[in-house]
C-alpha cells in the first residue's frame, strides 16, 4: 500500500460526510465511491462532492473492488453491523462516534478487528482540534508547562440539537446527548487528563418535542441535558455539561482549565487557546492546520501500517463505557466507577 493513494469509501451522506470527504481529499486519499440510505440519494451526494462512484447500498459498497477502507457515518445503530461486515472483507475501517450504541456491542467490534488483523478506529476529531493539539504540547507528567499541576476543569459540549433526523432522539437507536455529544467529551478528557475513575450525573429531557429542519415534529425520548461531575484517576475534577437546545452552541467544545499557575480556556471568549497567569489574558499561537487534514493523515497512514497509533479502538469502547455508567448514575442517584475495558488478545496469557 506504500507510496500509493488510498481508495476510500465513504458510507453515509449525512452532515458530517462533508467532513471525512474533506479531511482525506486534504491529507492525500481517495474518497472512490459512496453509499447512503438509497441508491438515489448516494448518486446524488456523490454528484455533489465530485466522488466518481455511488453504491446502491453499504454492500454493494463493501463489495466493490480496489477499496482499502472504509468510513462509517451512519446512525449508532447501523455501525455494528455495517463495520462487522467491512472488517470481514478485509478493509480497514474508521467508524464516526460511538463505534456502536452499547459497550457490548463496540467490545465485539474491536476483538474482531483484532483477531482479524484490520484496522478499525473511532472517530474523535475534538482530539484533532488545533487548541487540543496546541494543549497536549504543553502537558507534562504534572500538568500543564508553565502553569503547574491541574487542578480542575469545566467542559461545555453543547449545540442546539439536530434538526435533519429524528434518530437522535430514539433510546432504540441511540444513547441520545450524551452518545452524540457526551462521548466526545468523555474521549477528550480522558485524552487530555487521563482516566475517569468516579461519575456523577442529573439528566433530564428539557425539550420533549422538537420540529425537525423538514416540519416534522418528533417526540424526544432520550435526555437532552446532562450534567456530570467526574473525579479523575489524578484526582483532578471536572464538571461537565451536555447539552442539546443552547441555541447559539459552543464551537465544538469549550474547556476552562485552573492549574495552580494559572487559568487556561480552550475556544472560549479569549481565543482558540488563551491563559491567564493572573495579570490578564493572552491567546497563544498555535499551529490551524485543519482537524480533518490531521486526523485523516493519521488515519491513511495507520490503514498503511496497519497499526491503530492513537489508540481509538479502545477508547471508542471506553467512551461508551463511560457514558453508561454516567447514565447509571443520573438514573440511581449516586456515584459510579466506569469499568475499564481491554481487549481479548491483551488478556491472554503470555
Amino acid at each position: 500500500m506504500s507510496g500509493r493513494t488510498l481508495a476510500i469509501g465513504l458510507i453515509g451522506a449525512g452532515s458530517i460526510a462533508a467532513y471525512h470527504i474533506d479531511g482525506v481529499r486534504a491529507a492525500g486519499g481517495l474518497i472512490a465511491c459512496m453509499a447512503a440510505g438509497s441508491a438515489e440519494s448516494a448518486v446524488r451526494a456523490a454528484a455533489r462532492f465530485g466522488i466518481p462512484d455511488a453504491a446502491p447500498d453499504w454492500r454493494a459498497l463493501i463489495a466493490r473492488d480496489g477499496l482499502d477502507a472504509v468510513i462509517v457515518a451512519t446512525p449508532d445503530d447501523t455501525h455494528e453491523e455495517i463495520a462487522s461486515a467491512a472488517i470481514d472483507a478485509g478493509l480497514a475501517c474508521l467508524v464516526q462516534k460511538p463505534l456502536a450504541p452499547t459497550s457490548a456491542a463496540c467490545a465485539r467490534l474491536v476483538d474482531r478487528a483484532r483477531a482479524r488483523g484490520v484496522f478499525l478506529g473511532t472517530s474523535f476529531m475534538h482530539r484533532h482540534l488545533p487548541e487540543t493539539r496546541a494543549l497536549r504540547a504543553l502537558m507534562t507528567p504534572d500538568g500543564v508547562r508553565g502553569r503547574g499541576r491541574i487542578l480542575s476543569a469545566r467542559l461545555r459540549n453543547a449545540t442546539p440539537g439536530p434538526d435533519w433526523g429524528d434518530w437522535f432522539y430514539d433510546p432504540a437507536r441511540t444513547g441520545g446527548v450524551v452518545m452524540q455529544l457526551g462521548v466526545h467529551g468523555l474521549d477528550l478528557i480522558e485524552h487530555l487528563f487521563g482516566p475517569i475513575a468516579e461519575v456523577r450525573a442529573l439528566a433530564a429531557i428539557r425539550n420533549p418535542s422538537r420540529v425537525l429542519a423538514d416540519g416534522r415534529r418528533v417526540e424526544v425520548r432520550s435526555p437532552d441535558h446532562v450534567l456530570a461531575l467526574h473525579r479523575l484517576d489524578s484526582g483532578i475534577v471536572v464538571s461537565h455539561e451536555i447539552l442539546f437546545g443552547e441555541v447559539a452552541g459552543t464551537n465544538r467544545f469549550r474547556l476552562e482549565i485552573t492549574c495552580e499557575g494559572g487559568q487556561i480556556e480552550l475556544r472560549g471568549a479569549h481565543g482558540g487557546l488563551a491563559v491567564n497567569d493572573g495579570t490578564g489574558w493572552g491567546a497563544l499561537e498555535i499551529d490551524m492546520t485543519e482537524a480533518g487534514t490531521v486526523q485523516h493523515r493519521l488515519f491513511l497512514d495507520d490503514v498503511r501500517n496497519g497499526a491503530v497509533r492513537d489508540g481509538t479502538d479502545i477508547a471508542g469502547v471506553q467512551s461508551v463505557l463511560t457514558a453508561e455508567a454516567l447514565m447509571r448514575a443520573a438514573r440511581d442517584g449516586s456515584a459510579m466507577a466506569p469499568p475499564r475495558w481491554r481487549p481479548q488478545e491483551a488478556e491472554k496469557p503470555a
